[in-house]
């Protein structure tokens, strides 16, 4: 186990260098467990550290909202521009989704800019990047399966709900892109106070052809997994690629 532990993670230090690129977007949650009526506070993480790394700036935030036990969507009461809050009224599970108004990066000899590649002069890549996040929350002490999506591009579907897991299991997920299982595709995953490096991680896997991957609890604690795929774009003169990504954070007591 220890050996297959050390190759997972100089995996996972090889394909950050190479495939992240953009900042991720992710939800810290202070309470995962609340108790019907309780408030829940959620942060935007933002940045390549897991769960504390920059602020993401205002206006940069396109919709953030729960997703109810029922279906039923549940706006969140801003406290600040990263700060947000709710009440879960009833027990059963809550999921939290929010996106970044999608937009253009292009990369230069001169640096990074928030454009098309159209006007720029030495361009060496561009793309047009799609971020989501969501968070899984437990209101009571009701412990059924997720039946919640967010119908995001690129979303991570939990087969298994967190209250349900503990330090040593395994948690499978489901990638899906644009309504179907996404294959051979690389999940990411870490825990809080595993690593303050950029973009490393606790544990790398790939998702089979039924698009489906778990993830090794290694630890109690909060964690965040992350997906990211790109597909060419179709004007190659304003840009090369877009690029989605997707994050999903929960607890394990």
């Amino acid at each position: 186990m220890k050996k297959t532990f050390i190759i997972l993670c100089s995996l996972t230090i090889l394909l950050s260098t190479s495939i992240v690129h953009a900042h991720d977007l992710w939800l810290n949650v202070k309470n995962y467990f609340p108790k019907p009526g309780e408030v829940v506070t959620i942060e935007l993480g933002w940045g390549h550290r897991f769960p504390t790394d920059e602020v993401i700036k205002e206006g940069w935030l396109e919709s953030i909202y729960a997703i109810s036990p029922k279906g039923e969507k549940i706006f969140l009461k801003k406290l600040d521009p990263t700060h947000f809050s709710f009440r879960p009224q009833i027990a059963g599970i809550y999921l939290v989704a929010a996106q970044i108004k999608p937009g253009f990066l292009t990369k230069t000899t001169e640096g990074y800019k928030l454009q098309t590649k159209k006007g720029l002069k030495n361009v060496i890549t561009c793309f047009r990047y799609d971020k989501r996040a969501k968070a899984i929350i437990q209101g009571g002490k009701k412990k059924e399966g997720i039946s919640q999506k967010a119908g995001h591009p690129l979303e991570l579907i939990p087969l298994k709900a967190p209250a349900q897991l503990k330090e040593g299991d395994t948690f499978p997920l489901k990638v899906i892109f644009r309504g179907e299982p996404l294959s051979k595709t690389y999940l990411f995953a870490t825990y809080a106070g595993f690593s303050e490096e950029k973009n490393t991680f606790a544990y790398t896997t790939m998702t089979d052809e039924e698009g489906v991957g778990s993830i090794k609890i290694l630890k109690k604690g909060k964690w965040m997994v992350k997906v990211e795929h790109k597909i060419p774009f179709p004007d190659k003169e304003e840009c090369d690629e877009y690029l989605y990504g997707a994050t999903l954070t929960f607890e394990v007591r």
